[in-house]
């Protein structure tokens, strides 16, 4: 897990610097451009269909019963259909990227430019499907650590690049290029790794297709999962401009960057889980859920308070006052990382389980509401219109059904626990958020903040204490939270 967590922190970190060069040199509407490239590409992903989640899920059984024939049979399966996928998204993208400018109001580049930076962009992100099927085995045998190794240091020189490239005053084509450049040198080098741990392995067999079956329960979630989180930009490019997807982008930067963290933690467990549940141990599965769930809740209390009071004023010293939005708007980005943060357990839970089929229409629902909320109420509230279909789409779907779906199907018994206890901890938080804004108002915290450094303090000495205070508070009410801490003490004094 830290051979992904601390190299996620240095890009962050990297990150933070990078966009503010990128504003300076390129403009702020070209920045706003490539998150639109990032979405699109991500749309175009959905070829995938879910089969990589698929074709995990089905290694587990033959890992356990080191069933080397039929771990390479799924993998051969897997090369085949992954090639397949990238002829099909580099199709898709061709054709599309003649009409990219027509999503891109007030686009800042000429339709040529535009068509050769997409295509650009697109080699990049499909090259991974050439090369991708033996990074599953190290996934599936929980030795993912090897690929983020990789994955991070490439992508940590990726970016270290980028900015001496844009100070060089390099355009955004030749920033393409190079990431194009960087994605060849991480497959080959993850490949070199992969072969290596498993001499064994020969994508050469009697493919296995047998994953593709499952994969059109699991395309449902995915096209949920992408228009939740790749929606937004591309609405706001197509009705309000490239400008306002600029702003939004650099506070998704920040709940993104928080999200990750969160997410890297608890996907690390995702493998560990598909195989405790393999063994058939379900019930005894329920005390692990409640330790994690609290773990989620404490730390996405601890986030949505310090963001909430914090961010308005990094934004202003990081981008500039022009990039700032109103306190409501904050609130509404909380209340989405909030809760993708605390879904989290169940995610892990339907993902270990393989609940693809189950679980398919709330993720269809999820997307429809979603992408037509935002197309109804972006013309008028902007940014805050697109937040609130995300938090609808969001309550009116997962937020109910996973739990009741888990605790029914894989806990046997009832979820109102549960939903009792996530009533609680928003009152906690709310209590808290409000005795945190006195009591930065009583210190003078955010408010005549005139450096970077000074707003990095004042947020450490805030983050120390609130989380002090949920800790005090958790520990007291809750002992599956008292039965984490006395786990990690244990591991710690290992």
């Amino acid at each position: 897990m830290l051979s992904d967590i601390i190299p996620f922190f240095i890009m962050g970190i990297l990150g933070f610097v990078k966009i503010p060069i990128f504003i300076d040199y390129l403009g702020q509407g070209y920045y706003g451009f490539t998150q639109i490239f990032n979405q699109i590409f991500n749309y175009l992903n959905l070829a995938e269909a879910g089969f990589g989640t698929s074709i995990v899920f089905a290694l587990y059984s033959p890992i356990a019963d080191r069933n080397r024939d039929k771990i390479n049979k799924l993998l051969s399966g897997a090369k085949i259909i992954f090639r397949r996928i990238g002829i099909i998204i580099l199709t898709a993208g061709l054709i599309l990227s003649f009409f990219v400018d027509y999503l891109i109001k007030k686009n800042p580049m000429s339709p040529l430019y535009t068509q050769i930076a997409f295509v650009l962009f697109l080699l990049t992100g499909i090259g991974n499907y050439f090369a991708y099927a033996p990074r599953f085995l190290l996934q599936a045998d929980q030795n993912k650590y090897m690929t983020n190794l990789v994955t991070n240091i490439m992508r940590i020189v990726q970016i270290l690049v980028e900015i001496v490239l844009l100070i060089l005053g390099i355009d955004l084509i030749g920033i393409f290029i190079w990431y194009f450049i960087n994605m060849i040198l991480t497959n080959i080098i993850i490949n070199y790794f992969a072969y290596k741990s498993y001499p064994w392995m020969d994508l050469k067999q009697e493919p296995d297709m047998s994953t593709v079956d499952n994969t059109k329960h699991v395309f449902m979630q995915k096209i949920a999962t992408i228009i939740a989180s790749n929606t937004d930009n591309i609405v706001l490019s197509a009705f309000v401009g490239v400008d306002v997807v600029a702003i939004y982008a650099s506070y998704n930067y920040i709940a993104q960057f928080i999200i990750s963290i969160t997410n890297k933690i608890i996907n690390s467990t995702q493998e560990s889980f598909g195989n405790f549940f393999a063994s058939k141990e379900k019930k005894e599965g329920l005390s692990t859920f409640w330790e994690m769930n609290s773990f989620l809740f404490y730390m996405a209390s601890i986030v949505f308070t310090v963001t909430y009071l914090s961010i308005n004023n990094l934004i202003r010293l990081w981008v500039g006052s022009k990039m700032l939005v109103s306190q409501f708007t904050v609130l509404l980005f909380c209340m989405v990382f909030f809760y993708r943060i605390v879904r989290g357990t169940g995610s892990v839970i339907i993902n270990g389980i393989g609940a693809f089929k189950e679980t398919k229409w709330q993720s269809l629902f999820e997307a429809i509401i979603n992408l037509s909320l935002s197309l109804l109420l972006v013309g008028k509230f902007s940014i805050d219109g697109v937040l609130f279909a995300t938090i609808a789409s969001y309550t009116l779907t997962g937020f109910w059904f996973i739990p009741n779906y888990i605790f029914k199907n894989v806990f046997y018994r009832s979820s109102k626990s549960y939903f009792i206890n996530y009533g609680m901890n928003v009152l906690i938080m709310v209590i808290v958020l409000y005795l945190g804004n006195v009591f930065c108002s009583y210190v003078g915290f955010y408010e005549d903040t005139t450096s970077i450094m000074r707003w990095f303090i004042e947020t450490t000495i805030f983050t120390l204490l609130v989380s002090i205070v949920y800790f005090v508070i958790y520990y007291c009410c809750y002992r599956h939270f008292r039965l984490l801490v006395k786990r990690l003490l244990t591991i710690v004094k290992r």
